[in-house]
């Protein structure tokens, strides 16, 4: 009888731990988060149309803004499903470049990789994350890479670049490592062709057919290379792999194909039909995860079943979640980057934002006052956060420097030169 009452008593603890848990992490108001107002209930969430893969913690990660948001958030849930975690927000965008998704997530380094729209490349680019001090890094437009797959174990980098496939014997994280100083595998290749590659090969997406070719092919003609599967369909999006399978999409069909490395059919054998849009989709351990309506899925492909909802990003309720740039169980840690930071308060809502290196200013803004007024001013969109600028011919710390002399009028600076 004692043995059966503890037995139950520790069942109830348990019982209570996960209704406190659930409390912690769903929300109808931040109240309920503990330390409004820098902890808050988000909701409405949009998911930034792609999911990458941490195999070393096994979690689906993505970018997404919530309702009201001013920046995008790098969020994760487990593979097996469980509430979403907010890694840190996404802060440097500008009036002259946008985040539209996660390109890449390096699950060893922590790297990541973000699809920007800029208007002075005249459209996508990709473009590199530095997670240390919260700074949107080179971009790769100049040079056209249509595709980039990362080895973190080998420290190299596969791409189809310029009509290329090539190979860069290092993870370029600086301008320094110019993709164009990478070895040439192929040439000839298509302008929107896709690249993966498993310990041996190298796979090639180009219009409706895969290529099998040598990771270590130097200079080699696109003749060069062999035919795995060509499809009637143009195959889009990215190519994944498991031991003895590569998948694709079938955007005409809403479909995820599959076909065997080893060869020997005439077409794929489609793993899953839906009748709506399959935003992306990932491998992992003997499971398909997608995202489609703003919602993650999984499939396992061990056993018959239909597709699991990991994620609802259409619920009604909402996710306890940090204000931007805040951590800590109870929110209160401005520290997520490595480097200085600052807390802005815009409309009710405190915002933990980095210090840029060159002027010692936030890196992002809502108003002139959050960059040294009047010597600087706040250059942003209506709505949208902005990028301190200083006056003309200012610059230097807080836009203090002038090489000329200063002279004032209306309350304003004027640096002569």
């Amino acid at each position: 009888m004692t043995k059966k009452l503890k037995l139950n008593n520790r069942i109830l603890v348990f019982l209570i731990f996960i209704v406190i848990v659930n409390i912690v992490n769903s929300c109808q108001d931040s109240f309920q988060c503990g330390n409004s107002p820098l902890s808050q209930c988000k909701k409405s969430i949009n998911i930034l149309d792609s999911i990458e893969l941490d195999y070393v913690n096994g979690r689906i990660m993505f970018l997404a803004k919530y309702s009201n948001d001013k920046f995008p958030k790098l969020l994760s849930i487990p593979t097996n499903g469980g509430f979403v975690k907010y890694h840190y927000s996404i802060f440097g965008e500008n009036p002259m470049m946008s985040i539209t998704s996660l390109y890449r997530y390096l699950p060893i380094s922590g790297t990541i990789y973000l699809n920007t729209n800029e208007l002075l490349h005249g459209g996508p680019v990709i473009s590199y994350y530095n997670n240390e001090d919260s700074t949107i890094g080179f971009q790769l437009g100049n040079i056209q890479p249509k595709d980039l797959q990362f080895d973190e174990e080998n420290q190299q980098t596969f791409g189809s670049v310029d009509l290329n496939i090539i190979r860069l014997d290092s993870i370029p994280i600086s301008p320094t490592q110019s993709i164009k100083r990478s070895a040439i595998l192929y040439r000839g290749m298509d302008w929107e062709t896709k690249v993966k590659f498993n310990q041996n090969n190298l796979y090639i997406r180009m219009n409706n057919t895969i290529y099998i070719g040598d990771k270590n092919c130097q200079n080699c003609s696109r003749s060069q290379l062999s035919i795995l599967v060509s499809e009637s369909f143009v195959i889009q999006g990215d190519l994944q792999l498991s031991t003895d399978t590569i998948f694709y999409l079938n955007r005409q069909q809403n479909s995820i194909i599959g076909y065997p490395l080893s060869g020997g059919q005439n077409s794929g054998t489609i793993i899953l039909s839906i009748d709506d849009k399959i935003n992306d989709f990932i491998y992992y351990d003997n499971s398909i995860y997608y995202l489609r309506k703003n919602s993650i899925y999984k499939l396992s492909l061990t056993v018959a079943s239909i597709p699991q909802i990991l994620y609802d990003g259409n619920k009604e309720i909402g996710d306890c979640q940090c204000s931007d740039g805040f951590s800590g169980e109870t929110c209160l840690e401005c520290s997520v980057f490595s480097g200085n930071n600052t807390i802005i308060w815009n409309l009710g809502s405190p915002y933990c934002i980095p210090i840029s290196h060159q002027n010692q200013m936030p890196l992002n803004c809502f108003e002139n006052s959050d960059c040294n007024a009047p010597f600087g001013q706040c250059f942003a969109i209506p709505g949208s956060p902005g990028i301190c600028q200083c006056l003309n011919n200012f610059s230097g710390i807080n836009c203090q420097s002038c090489q000329g002399t200063i002279t004032w009028k209306d309350g304003s600076p004027y640096c002569n030169k």
